[in-house]
């Protein structure tokens, strides 16, 4: 049972002392470690929120779009001055089914696919041609409301209330996940076309992303191939690819290529025929085809090659208790020219009150040297411009938290330090001057320098009561006297004995 015990302690105490935690440059992109296996949504993957607007907006928003055709419904409002030019005349059109406005002798147009801005001049003229007097202005007084027909890989067929301002990826927030962006139909008095709203949103293309026209039934496909890029690129996420589409285009085109801290190694997560994954190593990317549900991983430089050491004096959630100290341990994981402040301003919130920084070390290449840790993060010492190597260890001391009092004192030793405390304080938990004390007291920083008695004893200061020698010395005379007498004592004594012994012959 004992040796259980011990064997049991010896291992946690092992663990406790080998166990490190990882701290990553704020550099690196923490997404870029693992590999992302979730699908998003399809909104979530366009970017897409509810298109809700309010009305006044929208109008403004028209008004201001070259591109905006006038839609059923719409309201104009129309003001002129009349024919002796002293009476303002204002009038509201409301937009007919056929598109087709006429006020009197004054106008008429057939607003069926036109843009505002158009029907606006066009009216403007006429009334101009008209009336001479007129100066007549035409402006949007209210957007009007149309319904369309919104089915397939939606939660249910529907007719959604929209204006003409409405786009067809506005209405991508209502797709289920597995629905496709790169195929969605709009049918209109039997003329049906597709539309990419992939390429409409992330590539800019309007053409795929019309203005939604009364009448318009949209049909949602379920989407055909869907991966999850992530690892070393620019843009990871979550896209529907082609059919014919490889690991290549997913990453030069949709993940808008390679990170600079790519490795090249790709790696792919397939589903086979009896549903278990398999992970695939890819040789040739441009010939590698995509399948539905694959998740592409390409590996960064980053690692524990990529890492130093941090140990000693660190706050940690766990600490061993060896010899009474906690000594942590972290494992900083860094970019690529990453020096020495870097790594202090990273782990800058690990530092405790019992960090001694100016007691630092360096190992590196087998190589120790000391490291002024303070200097590099209050003092913009050079050393702080040292560029970090894999394998480096950085060694933080603890600060001891004592105070030494020698010479001529009743309890010379250590004695805890205490913030805010002088000399006098120290030498009195010594037991005060002893009687061969001189008077002379110095005292010196743990560098050495100079302290003033009467300021604060930081911790590890050095107290020196000096001793007065000359008792030391006399009582050292003293006694060797004291043995030279009793030498001769003894000599004189062996010749007594001597003399004793022949006198009995």
């Amino acid at each position: 049972m004992k040796k259980t015990l011990l064997l049991a302690i010896f291992l946690f105490l092992a663990f406790s002392l080998n166990s490190a935690t990882v701290i990553n440059s704020p550099d690196i992109d923490q997404e870029m470690l693992v590999v992302q296996t979730r699908h998003e949504g399809t909104a979530e993957m366009l970017g897409l929120t509810s298109f809700d607007t309010e009305a006044e907006q929208d109008v403004l928003l028209a008004i201001s779009s070259p591109d905006y055709l006038v839609t059923p419904g719409d309201v104009l409002s129309i003001s002129y001055m009349d024919r002796t030019g002293m009476n303002v005349i204002n009038l509201s059109v409301i937009v007919p089914l056929d598109g087709v406005i006429k006020s009197a002798s004054l106008f008429q147009v057939d607003t069926s696919g036109l843009t505002f801005q158009s029907v606006k001049a066009e009216i403007e003229s006429q009334i101009t041609a008209s009336n001479r007097y007129a100066e007549p202005t035409v402006n949007l007084a209210s957007l009007g409301l149309f319904q369309v027909t919104v089915k397939g890989k939606v939660s249910s067929t529907q007719r959604v209330a929209v204006n003409g301002l409405k786009r067809l990826a506005d209405l991508a927030y209502l797709f289920s996940d597995d629905a496709s962006v790169r195929d969605v139909v709009i049918s209109n008095n039997g003329v049906e076309k597709s539309y990419d709203i992939y390429l409409a949103l992330k590539r800019g293309d309007e053409s795929n992303n019309p203005y939604l026209r009364p009448g318009d039934v949209i049909t949602v496909r379920a989407e055909y191939k869907e991966v999850v890029l992530s690892g070393a690129v620019k843009s990871p996420g979550t896209y529907q690819v082609l059919e014919t589409e490889t690991v290549e285009n997913l990453i030069t085109y949709y993940g808008e290529g390679y990170d600079e801290l790519s490795s090249g190694v790709i790696k792919v997560q397939r589903i086979s025929g009896d549903k278990q994954y398999q992970e695939i190593v890819v040789e040739d990317a441009s010939a590698f085809v995509l399948a539905d549900d694959d998740v592409v991983y390409v590996e960064p430089v980053i690692g524990q090659n990529n890492s130093v050491s941090v140990e000693g004096a660190l706050k940690g959630e766990s600490a061993n208790m060896i010899l009474g100290e906690k000594s942590q341990k972290y494992y900083y994981r860094f970019m690529p020219g990453e020096n020495i402040l870097d790594l202090l301003n990273a782990i800058s919130p690990y530092l405790t009150e019992s960090s001694d920084l100016s007691g630092g070390k360096l190992i590196s290449n087998g190589v120790t040297y000391s490291l002024d840790l303070e200097a590099i993060l209050y003092s913009g010492s050079p050393e702080g411009s040292t560029v970090l190597n894999a394998g480096d260890v950085i060694y933080i001391p603890f600060t001891q938290m004592f105070v030494t009092v020698n010479g001529a004192v009743a309890n010379p030793g250590l004695y805890g330090y205490i913030p805010g405390k002088d000399a006098s304080y120290y030498i009195n938990l010594a037991g005060g001057e002893s009687a061969n004390s001189k008077g002379k007291i110095t005292a010196v920083d743990k560098n050495g320098n100079k302290l003033e008695l009467d300021e604060e004893m930081p911790a590890e200061s050095v107290i020196n009561v000096k001793r007065d020698d000359t008792s030391a010395k006399l009582a050292g005379t003293v006694a060797v006297l004291g043995i030279v007498t009793s030498v001769v004592g003894l000599i004189a004594t062996g010749v007594s004995i001597a003399s004793d012994v022949g006198a009995f012959k």
